[in-house]
């Protein structure tokens, strides 16, 4: 009798186990807090995610920052030099920067509170990833409500691993926080909740310019169906509400911040036709060269087309998933033909949500055999892509932790200009201004390969301080993942005059922090 009770428990205790690990819950749960932990585990930030949490940080001291005043921490740029061909490119400014027009406040009234209440640059540096678990649960949700759980959970997964999307919710940067307002405007909208609409879309327009026609779009798209169906005044009245606040708003802040409601200057098409930058958009997509982009994107695309076929040929989910798609698509295009933007497809991101609920749609209606065989390439590819982001994130941290003795030795000196090539993560971790000449190599050359013009330079815009690796700090970063020659950063007769007429405080093992003479104590 015994025997039949132990083995009875024990069979309790499995399907216990077997329904938690089945449960939904548990998988969203871990899909959701992988950011968390990835961030975490690694403790990096890089590319623009510095620089946006030094913003939060600036805008917790000063919160007319964002209505126009100017960021004193930032002079990347360098400043214009005597004479001024010395910086070519004539990038080089002598005053401070604002907080960029295209920006809208939304990223920072949710970051720079969380500086103020904590002062923890851990807890600011979780905050877009809690974001991005969160977009993850809302679409799992919406995809709930749109297809069933089983679709809705592929949907979650696939969002959850998209590469782009897996390396933006790790560090700080914007798009993960468009793409949860829009996701959750949206999911409002479908359930006729006009006043939850309006504040997240208002949210989600507020984050940067270019979501102003993402969701001003889809909504524009969803407001013609009802009037081609004919659909009732009550539906066609909350539509044009949630229309036309959120673009007010936006329009407002576009006034406030440049005097003008609309932009006025726009992109040419010839300058992303035929250009490299459309191929390198493609590999930045999956992070893989382009013909096994084209072939992900023709087994996304064909999940997309079976799970698009689940829905209603005339069913208003139709018209916004795709107009969602369709305009995330049509902002990075406007992106691509900006004038000095980077190669990353960012600003297709906040769409993503809509193409994920598609493939789980999709995924989920193919027989069990190609089923097995798309999740095993995506889930596989894009979980190998993801090692590989993580991977870099931790040779970044190691090439960072070099700099922990000089930010702590900046950070007990008086205030006082550095001259250092790693301005953003310097600024972020000392809060003392930066200076260097941002993608101009010739005037950084011209600069730190002469001596007279290094002199004359530091001295007309008072640079205080000047950090310079020492030979073999490079052997920290590991190649080809980042590339920085650190030991030639500074000529030979430039490191003469530092070592001989300036106060040194060494930094070991890698660094020697100058305090220039006209600037010393």
């Amino acid at each position: 009798m015994q025997h039949y009770i132990t083995e009875f428990a024990s069979q309790q205790r499995a399907l216990h186990w077997s329904r938690i690990l089945r449960s939904p819950a548990l998988w969203l749960a871990l899909l959701a807090a992988q950011y968390t932990l990835v961030q975490l585990a690694l403790n990096v930030q890089y590319g623009d995610g510095p620089r946006n949490l030094h913003w939060a940080l600036v805008v917790a001291e000063n919160p007319a920052f964002l209505i126009g005043d100017v960021d004193v921490y930032d002079h990347i740029n360098g400043f214009v030099p005597d004479p001024p061909a010395l910086a070519p490119q004539r990038r080089a400014n002598n005053s401070t920067s604002s907080y960029n027009v295209l920006w809208g406040p939304t990223p920072m009234l949710l970051l720079a509170p969380v500086w103020w209440l904590s002062g923890s640059r851990v807890a600011l540096a979780l905050v877009v990833p809690i974001v991005g678990g969160a977009t993850v649960i809302a679409c799992y949700r919406l995809g709930r409500r749109l297809f069933d759980q089983r679709s809705a959970l592929a949907a979650s997964i696939f969002l959850a691993f998209f590469p782009l999307f897996f390396e933006r919710s790790v560090v700080s940067y914007a798009e993960p926080i468009s793409a949860l307002f829009l996701l959750l405007a949206l999911s409002a909208y479908l359930r006729g909740r006009t006043a939850l609409t309006v504040l997240f879309g208002s949210l989600t327009v507020l984050c940067k310019i270019n979501m102003g026609p993402i969701y001003c779009g889809v909504i524009g798209c969803s407001l013609l169906y009802r009037l081609y169906r004919r659909r009732d005044a009550g539906s066609v009245r909350r539509s044009l509400i949630a229309l036309i606040l959120p673009a007010l708003a936006l329009m407002g802040w576009y006034w406030l911040r440049t005097g003008s409601p609309l932009p006025t200057t726009g992109s040419s098409l010839s300058l992303y036709v035929l250009r490299r930058q459309s191929l390198d958009m493609l590999q930045m997509l999956f992070y893989i060269p382009w013909y096994g982009a084209i072939l992900t994107l023709i087994v996304i695309g064909v999940c997309a087309a079976y799970g698009l076929s689940a829905l209603p040929r005339a069913g208003e989910e139709r018209v916004i998933l795709l107009s969602w798609i369709g305009f995330g698509i049509l902002a990075l295009v406007v992106y691509m033909a900006t004038t000095g933007m980077d190669n990353s497809p960012r600003a297709l991101l906040p769409s993503i949500p809509a193409l994920a609920l598609l493939v789980g749609a999709g995924w989920a209606r193919l027989s069990e055999a190609w089923a097995r065989r798309v999740a095993i390439y995506l889930v596989g590819l894009f979980l190998v892509v993801n090692c590989f982001i993580s991977y870099y994130g931790w040779e970044y941290g190691r090439f960072l932790e070099t700099f922990q003795g000089a930010w702590q030795v900046l950070r007990e000196q008086p205030r006082g200009l550095v001259l250092t090539a790693t301005c953003w993560p310097t600024v972020f971790q000392t809060r003392q201004p930066v200076t260097w000449f941002e993608s101009d190599r010739q005037f950084e050359e011209n600069i730190l390969y002469d001596r007279e013009n290094f002199i004359r330079y530091t001295r007309a815009y008072n640079i205080r301080y000047v950090l310079v690796p020492r030979e073999g700090t490079a052997a920290a970063i590991a190649e080809p993942f980042i590339q920085v020659d650190t030991a030639r950063l500074y000529g030979d007769e430039v490191l003469a005059y530092l070592r001989g007429s300036a106060q040194d405080i060494p930094v070991p093992p890698y660094y020697d922090l100058y305090v220039l003479p006209q600037s010393r104590l």
